[in-house]
């Protein structure tokens, strides 16, 4: 049995390799890496597109884990129109409603300077032709709670003005108009209800425009675009369009087919539709939106607060929080179909433009281009940087007042650095923390994981390269740790673990891990050291995701119980692991073992 211990430091191994050497190795084994990672991105996109019938996509992926990506698929015009011209990185595409971004965080810059207040009324600042804006705030427009409907919803406007004269210009005061026209009273009180459209950013380019005393281009392109050195990303509002622009295409024909619709007029959508740029620039922009200083800091807390949507989303200032995507927006304008965004639980922004609309096909079952390139690279990113074969499981505990817990992680690769992520539940199958962690070659890390935790759980670690490490809890006061448990590669439905007792002062605690989508139920059983079953089995229920654990007392009821084993089958794979209990000390555990296959399961 392990003793109190003061808290080691975690090992330090020597790097025995030549430096020179080691660098080119590492440097060799990552870009193997983003090479692989940029070879399943290119299938997949090459995939989706021919899958979709759009003529061409860009893609560029921004995150600190790797080099930056970009691919291409396709073309920017099709064959009957001129010499075709494939998509590069270059090729600009219009990103549409992603416009809204830009205008959001002109909104909050402008608030910053306090030239504004939210929740100021709208005609506190302009004095719009209509008695509907008397109780909009600023905010309602931002985050789409206004009630008011969006011009472009009324059928009269776009197909009997946009598409039969797409290069006529239009102003903000006449695209108001065809709202103002058509709506006698508001969809629902201010704050109340949510309706996405565009006449609340129309509303909100005026807004920036009478509070700064420039154009909206000019407020965009000296505040944001040129900054950030976003040289490709332009606001185009005539048929004037910068070299490397791609055609834009929609299928408004009876047979489906692609008609051309790059030259447009793009004030029809204005602050709310009509900027353009190369998916690097993009990408560049909503990752400086969702973590850099664009935003000054006496805003920042406020630009991620918005309406709640629907359970897991809300729409914030120009962005949308999504608990499935991120933190993004998508843009649809003829001829061109965008999304953009940025995973906080992989610190990763990708930017998707492609040069046509979602094709209305019956045979496509009106298929996102965009949205699933997004969506599947997701799940590309997790299977790639973390391999299935370098995972481990862990429990954490917290749960005795004044106790923490916490993980020491070893890179065992010479060779490449470890990208590592640490997926931390509660007992009730609740993700409650993600950590990113970045080991070096040979190095070590550590951090505490129970810091404000109130119940036990587990941890799944995944690596992109082999690790080795423990789980190990300890005392605030004075300051000691008390107990570890080394890492578990083990899954299986049935497992075996000992019962160590000496005396009746120890208690064998099980811990159960099911890293499972879907509840399960497992079985105890309880073996003494003749083999027998004296005190019979126990089935327990583990949520989707979740942890249980069982003392050898629940299972016996009689603490002079010695030795033994339990043991434990399961609906599916599961991990666990062994706790031995001091009762004399106040239950604290001691010593930790990994739970193993019996021999007669191993195939």
């Amino acid at each position: 049995m392990s003793t109190k211990k003061n808290a080691p430091p975690f090992y330090f191994f020597p790097i025995l390799l030549f430096l020179g050497l080691s660098f080119f190795a590492q440097t060799q084994v990552l870009a193997q890496e983003n090479l692989n990672l940029k070879l399943k991105l290119q299938k997949l996109t090459d995939r989706i597109r021919q899958e979709t019938k759009v003529p061409g996509i860009s893609v560029y992926v921004k995150s600190p884990h790797f080099a930056d990506l970009g691919v291409v698929s396709g073309v920017s015009n099709l064959k009957n129109e001129k010499p075709v011209t494939p998509v590069t990185e270059d090729t600009i595409f219009r990103i549409g409603s992603i416009t809204k971004t830009y205008t959001g965080a002109a909104i909050m810059l402008l608030c910053a300077e306090g030239k504004l207040d939210l929740d100021s009324p709208i005609n506190r600042y302009l004095n719009l032709p209509s008695p509907l804006t008397d109780a909009i705030k600023v905010r309602h427009c931002l985050n789409h709670s206004s009630g008011l409907q969006g011009y472009l919803n009324q059928t009269p406007f776009l197909e009997d003005i946009v598409l039969p004269q797409p290069t006529l210009s239009h102003t903000p005061a006449e695209l108001l108009e065809w709202t103002f026209a058509e709506q006698q009273e508001l969809l629902f009180s201010p704050g109340t209800e949510f309706a996405y459209n565009n006449t609340n950013y129309i509303i909100l380019g005026m807004l920036i425009e009478k509070l700064s005393g420039v154009s909206y281009d000019a407020y965009i392109r000296d505040n944001f675009l040129v900054p950030l050195e976003l040289n490709e990303t332009f606001v185009l509002l005539d048929t004037a369009m910068p070299d490397n622009f791609a055609n834009g295409y929609f299928n408004s024909t009876d047979d489906h087919s692609y008609e051309n619709w790059t030259d447009m007029n793009m004030s029809y959508v204005w602050s709310a539709g009509c900027i353009a740029a190369t998916a690097q620039d993009l990408a560049s922009w909503l990752q400086e939106l969702a973590t850099g200083t664009i935003i000054p800091k006496n805003v920042k807390d406020i630009q991620f607060e918005g309406f709640d949507i629907v359970p897991g989303a809300t729409y914030a200032s120009g962005i949308l929080i999504d608990a499935r995507k991120g933190i993004g927006h998508n843009g649809t304008v003829v001829g061109f179909h965008s999304d953009a965004w940025y995973s906080p639980e992989h610190e990763t922004v990708i930017a998707v433009l492609s040069n046509a609309n979602i094709m209305d096909d019956d045979e496509l079952e009106n298929r996102d281009q965009t949205r699933e390139i997004v969506e599947e690279f997701w799940k590309i990113l997790d299977n790639n940087l973390y391999r299935d074969d370098y995972s481990y499981y862990l429990p954490y505990f917290t749960a005795n007042p004044g106790e923490w817990s916490g993980l020491g992680l070893s890179n065992n690769s010479p060779a490449a650095n470890a990208d590592v992520c640490i997926l931390i539940y509660d007992e009730n199958g609740n993700k409650i923390a993600t950590e990113y962690r970045t080991i070096t070659t040979n190095g070590q890390d550590s951090f505490v994981v129970g810091a404000g935790l109130d119940q036990t759980g587990w941890v799944k670690i995944q690596s992109s390269q082999p690790l080795s490490g423990l789980s190990f809890a300890g005392i605030s006061n004075p300051g000691s740790y008390i107990a570890e448990v080394p890492f578990s590669r083990i899954l299986s439905k049935s497992l075996i673990i000992p019962h160590i007792a000496q005396d009746n002062s120890w208690n064998t605690e099980i811990f159960m891990a099911n890293p499972n989508n879907n509840p399960i139920s497992v079985n105890l059983t309880y073996l003494n050291m003749k083999g027998s079953e004296p005190y019979g089995s126990f089935t327990y229920s583990i949520p989707a995701n979740g942890s249980n654990n069982v003392q050898i007392l629940a299972l016996t009821n009689d603490n002079t119980t010695k030795s033994g084993k339990v043991m434990i089958t399961a609906t599916a794979d599961i991990s666990a692991f062994a706790l031995y209990n001091n009762l004399q000390s106040g239950g604290n555990a001691y010593a930790g073992v990994n739970a193993n296959i019996p021999e007669e399961s191993k195939p």
